[in-house]
């Protein structure tokens, strides 16, 4: 058991650290009298605890690693992606060039050809306008040139251009009838013709041509045309033309006189007829029809029954 003495000393050695104690706190709160700072609940858990603090700083480094990692990764990827959209763009690019230079080309070929087709165009115009410049030269000199036609059997005689070509003469027998027809080989607008005495109109027909007339009769101051059959019908002429030794008469469809109702007794059409006598034993007249003016205008049709002229053949 210890001596009391020593007991003594032990309590009085507690009590003068207690002292000293108390003296450093005051001391240190008199030299800091700073409120202090309050300790991060993670950071004093940190403190007291030193494997886990180890463990948190292992988590932040792999985090770091993974942060890294992606950010790597991203750049890859994202650079790949790039790279890729680059390639298809440029593809995309090239293409559309392509065709765009495809189209081009194609565009100036089909322009090309439509050149060359409008140059021969010009060509064959300038063909065509020299061949007829110079068949409007050859008409000229044509229109000028006449024919003096002249027939015995039909006691007749004019003249005609020489354009119309030549003359085809047609004679038919139909019962105990005849009747002729004329046509000119280069103008079959225009036909001459008549019928002989008692001429039977071919088939279930009932209204004879103007070329199947027999010429015309004046009474007075009156004109009739004479059928196939010597039937008259009365008409007002367009125009009395004098001919060489007699006279023609100018009619159309609006020449006939009728009764309320009554139809054109001849088939003219709406063309003009110029009808004239003759002096023979079988055809007493005739009737010229021209059915273009264009080819045959109306005052060259006149000019040429003024030509007219019948003839006695002895």
């Amino acid at each position: 058991m210890p001596a009391t003495s020593d007991i003594k000393v032990s309590v009085n050695e507690a009590k003068n650290k207690k002292t000293n104690k108390n003296s450093n706190q005051t001391a240190q709160k008199t030299v800091n009298p700073k409120k202090p700072r309050k300790e991060n609940p993670v950071s004093a858990n940190t403190s007291k605890n030193t494997g886990s603090g180890n463990s948190s700083g292992k988590s932040k480094g792999g985090l770091f690693r993974l942060l890294a990692t992606a950010v790597i990764t991203t750049a890859v990827v994202g650079g790949g992606i790039y790279i890729w959209q680059q390639r298809v763009n440029e593809k995309t690019v090239d293409k559309l060039t392509g065709e765009a230079r495809d189209a081009k080309l194609s565009l100036e070929d089909r322009i090309e050809n439509l050149k060359r087709k409008l140059t021969g165009t010009e060509s064959e115009n300038t063909e065509l306008k020299q061949i007829t410049k110079e068949l409007e030269e050859r008409m000229a000199i044509l229109d000028k040139a006449r024919i003096d036609y002249m027939n015995e059997e039909l006691s007749l005689a004019f003249t005609y251009p020489a354009a119309f070509g030549d003359i085809d003469l047609n004679v038919s027998t139909v019962g105990s009838s005849t009747k002729f027809t004329g046509k000119f080989t280069d103008n079959e607008k225009l036909i001459f013709g008549g019928a002989g005495e008692d001429f039977v109109l071919a088939g279930t027909s009932t209204m004879p041509e103007a070329t199947e007339l027999r010429g015309f009769v004046k009474r007075r101051n009156d004109y009739f045309l004479i059928g196939p059959k010597g039937e008259e019908y009365k008409v007002k002429p367009v125009e009395v033309i004098d001919t060489k030794n007699g006279e023609a008469i100018l009619v159309d469809s609006k020449s006939f006189v009728l009764d309320d109702g009554q139809a054109v007794p001849v088939n003219i059409g709406q063309n003009a007829a110029l009808v004239v006598n003759l002096e023979n034993s079988i055809y007493s007249g005739l009737s010229f029809m021209n059915s273009d003016f264009g080819a045959f205008p109306l005052e060259s049709f006149k000019g040429m029954i003024k030509t007219f002229e019948t003839i006695n053949i002895k």
